[in-house]
Parts: structure tokens; sequence; C-alpha cells
């Protein structure tokens, strides 16, 4: 049986992305690429046609089918070979979890965070812990979620809430499997999540979803629940997220480990009676989590019938609540079933957390932090001195740390504003036009005495640096920052601009006031 690093790099070059393995595609590179066909032409265009399509926030830009369609092909192998088995017919067939695997583990820094927010945008689940097959290693995407924002309402008249991804405090609940599973728990996911079936994760009723998985086992995936205030819509009422484990729990234990630390409760599916249950007391044993197990008639026989596995359960803590079986009702019924679990996880989670705190759980077994990387953090401490000196001189002091703007900014651009529509112009409009050019002239010079201040000299000297990647990290952290100074503020503003909206004998006026 080929090593997983063999069958890894095969599938890079099906893929054409070996020569761009590890973090060698750019936003650039991106942006040169040509051409929006729904469907991917070749094998070797499905990787282009993701970036392409992701980067338009297209929700189809998973779709890895190409050529004709697929089961057209399949129908054709069959009548011109019917020798051929099943296998064969889709041994050049790409998983979508796949590609985005390898899409991210081949883009910088910088694209990874853009691929992130289109991501985002279309409502895909986002990769949490990027297993590289190539090198071994696992990476927590934490500076790669960095510029997702995320808005949300608790109730229907209450103010919208703003917050990035990174640094929302919320309950974190986790699905894993143990086996194989004839039900797709990543079907089920989405079906928890929303009343439309909408695909957040890939599942395997997707085209290409059943495609076996190459280099994608091992990714742990986030997909955050955001209410937007409406009671008849929103199927729960606070933000939290739900983390999804590819691939069989007791291969990937790092990543167990990981779910068992941060999670409020774990989902355990369990649906195969050959499965051996017994063998789960060692990996949840010393879960601190809320443990639920999903599973069907057959396995729960087992466990009744086996003094050894009921006494696996009751080391595990498990009550008979917390044992939700599959099969006995429908679909819909078991939605709602597991909905009602998950609201109760939540009403009663007391141990929130952010995606920031969770990175130092992360190091501690050995996973990689991107954010972690030495140019990003000695750029970010850089950064942070000048932020800290923004928020130490406040608005009132923005006169002294922005001398070029202000009143001298305002008069130079009333001034062109009246240089190309000449509203004033009086009987000689050379003569007009020419005192306007010469009162910008004596703008400029005034503000070029003003000379910088300190801020602007700090900012000046960071961009000023030689390596063009400080240079990127510097401008990145720079709007990170100065996008969450600004959602402070404009929360508080909103919130008082609503009240005054509300409040029917506040004269027209006092809206006014807020500045």
């Amino acid at each position: 049986m080929a090593s997983s690093k063999i069958i890894f790099h095969t599938t890079m070059k099906k893929l054409t992305l070996d020569k761009f393995y590890p973090h060698k595609i750019s936003r650039n590179y991106v942006l040169k690429l040509i051409g929006c066909e729904e469907y991917p032409k070749t094998l070797e265009e499905i990787s282009q046609h993701f970036l392409r399509n992701v980067m338009r926030a297209n929700p189809r830009a998973r779709n890895t089918e190409y050529g004709q369609c697929r089961m057209e092909e399949a129908d054709t192998s069959d009548d011109e070979n019917t020798g051929s088995s099943g296998s064969d017919a889709t041994a050049d067939l790409i998983n979508p979890l796949d590609m985005i695997t390898v899409v991210f583990l081949c883009a910088d820094n910088f694209l990874q965070q853009e691929l992130m927010q289109k991501m985002s945008q279309c409502q895909f689940a986002l990769p949490l812990l990027l297993p590289d097959s190539g090198k071994g290693n696992i990476t927590f995407m934490l500076w790669a979620m960095r510029q997702i924002v995320k808005n949300w309402k608790l109730q229907q008249n209450a103010s919208s809430m703003e917050e990035s991804l990174v640094s929302i405090k919320m309950p974190f609940i986790s699905f894993i499997r143990i086996g194989e599973c004839s039900v797709s728990k990543s079907k089920v996911l989405n079906s928890i999540l929303s009343n439309e079936k909408h695909d957040f994760f890939v599942h395997r009723e997707m085209a290409c979803g059943d495609i076996a998985r190459k280099c994608s086992d091992g990714l742990v995936e986030t997909c955050t629940f955001c209410p937007g205030g409406k009671s008849n819509v929103d199927v729960f009422q606070t933000v939290f997220s739900i983390l999804n484990l590819r691939g069989d729990a007791r291969d990937h234990l790092v990543q167990l480990e990981f779910l068992k630390e941060i999670s409020q409760a774990i989902f355990v599916v369990v649906d195969n009676e050959e499965t051996d249950v017994d063998n789960i007391l060692p990996l949840l044993a010393d879960a601190e989590a809320q443990l639920f197990l999903i599973t069907n008639q057959d396995v729960l026989r087992r466990i009744r019938n086996s003094n050894a596995i009921t006494d696996v359960w009751s080391q595990l803590k498990l009550e008979k609540t917390n044992i939700i079986k599959l099969g006995k009702h429908n679909e819909e019924y078991f939605t709602r079933k597991m909905r009602c679990k998950i609201a109760d996880v939540i009403k009663s989670s007391t141990n929130s957390r952010t995606m920031e705190e969770m990175a130092h759980f992360a190091k501690s077994l050995e996973i990689t932090v991107d954010e972690c990387e030495n140019k990003c953090q000695r750029t970010k401490r850089k950064v942070k001195v000048i932020i800290d000196k923004i928020k130490e001189d406040g608005v009132k002091e923005s006169k002294r740390d922005l001398p070029l703007q202000g009143d001298l900014w305002r008069r130079w651009s009333e001034s062109k504003k009246e240089q190309n529509r000449l509203k004033k112009v009086g009987d000689s409009v050379e003569e007009y036009i020419c005192r306007l050019v010469e009162t910008q002239r004596e703008i400029r010079i005034e503000q070029a005495g003003k000379g910088f201040s300190d801020i602007m000299q700090m900012c000046v000297d960071l961009l000023l640096d030689k390596s063009t990647i400080m240079k990127m990290y510097a401008l990145q952290w720079m709007k990170l920052e100065l996008n969450s100074l600004s959602r402070t503020s404009f929360s508080s503003l909103r919130a008082d601009y609503k009240q005054l909206l509300v409040d029917s004998t506040t004269k027209s006026a006092d809206l006014h006031t807020i500045k």
C-alpha cells in the first residue's frame, strides 16, 4: 500500500500544483488566471477553476467534475469497456476536500486569507486544522482567518454585533466518527445548521463527494453559526461554532486531543456493527467535554449484550439521554432532536473561548500555528506599538497625528473641486483657474512644512523595510488592527443612533449630535 506521502505528491501532480508546493501561489498569480467556465475542462484545470471561482465568491467553486458530465463518462465507459470496474472509472476524479487541502498548502499566507474570506462569503466550512501529508505536520489556520468578520443579532430589535471571527468568544461543538459510517456525518451537520439545505460541509452526495479522499483525512473544518435576530428563521439563538473532523478519529489522535480540549461537547458517530466499540474508552476517557453517541440499533444491541462494552460507556459517564439513535425516526425528527441537544449544550456552556486562545494549546500539541511565523510576529509587534500610540492619543489628538489632513486637506479639496466645476467663476476663466491653482500650491507648501508626526514617522519606517514580505505583513496588520479599532467605535455609535431613531420624542436635530 502506497504511503500517504507518495499519495499526496501524486495528487499534487495530478492537479499540476507540485511546482507551487509549499506556499508559492500568490494573489498576483490568481488574478492573472482567465476563464470562468462552470466546469473545468481537464483534470489539470480543477485547481485553477476553484481559485478563479472562489475569488468571485461563486458557490459552485468546489465542483471538481471536469470534461463531460460525470454520469455521461461512466455510461460511455460501460458501453465501450464492460470489463472495467467502477474504481477505474473514477480513478482520475478528485474529492473537493483533497482539492481544497492541496490548494491551501500551495497558497502563500496572504492568498490563504483571501481564500478564507471568499469561502466564508460563500458559506463554506473553513479549514481550521490543515494536515500536510508532504511534511507530516498539522497547521492551525489562525492568521488565515484573521480577515473574516462576522455579524449577528441575538434579538429582533437588538443592535447587530460585529467582530473578527478569531476574536469571538463562543462555544465549540465537535463531531467525529469512529469506523466506517453508512450515514454522512457532514450531511447531517448541513441539515442541523440550516433549513435551506445549504452545503456548508462537503458530503458524499455532492458532485465527486463520494470519491475516496487521498490527502484530506485529518482535516478539521469549522462552520460558525450567526443568528440574524429572527426567531422564525434562526435555528439557534446564539453564536457558536461546529468543528468537523474528517476521517476515522482513531487515525488522527493529535486532532482528537485538540478537539477534546477546546470543545464543550463531542458527538461521536458509530453506526457500523463491526466497529470495535470498546476501543473508544482510551480515546475519550479523559475528555472533559460532554459526550454524545450517535448510533444505530445494531450497535446498541451489541452494547446491551456485552458487559465489557457496557462498562466502557459507564466509565465514559455516557447517560442514556446522550445516546441518539439513527434510523428510528425520519430525517426531520432526527434533525430536530440534534438541534435540541446542541441548544442544551450551548445554554449550559460556561467555558466559551476564542480561536486566538486556542493557539496556545495547539502549540502544546506541536501543531504549527501559521501566525507564529517569525516575520509575521516581528511585524505584529511593530504595528502594536503604533496602534497603542493611536489608542493613547485618541481622536482628540488626530490633528496632531495627521497634520496633513483636517483643515488643510479640506481647503485643498474644495479648491480642486471648484477648479473642475467653476461655479464661482467671474469674467475671466483663465485668471480664476490660475488663482485656484496658486491657492492649491500654497496649501501644499504649508502641508510640506508640517513634517511627519511621531506616528506617521513610525509608519514610514515600518514600510521602508527592504523585505517585500515584511511590507505586506505590515500593511495587512495595520489594516486588521485599524479595522478592529473602528468596529469598537462604530458599534457603540450605531447603538446610540438606533436608540435615537426608536425614540419617537427625539428631535431630528439630535441625530446630528452623533458624530
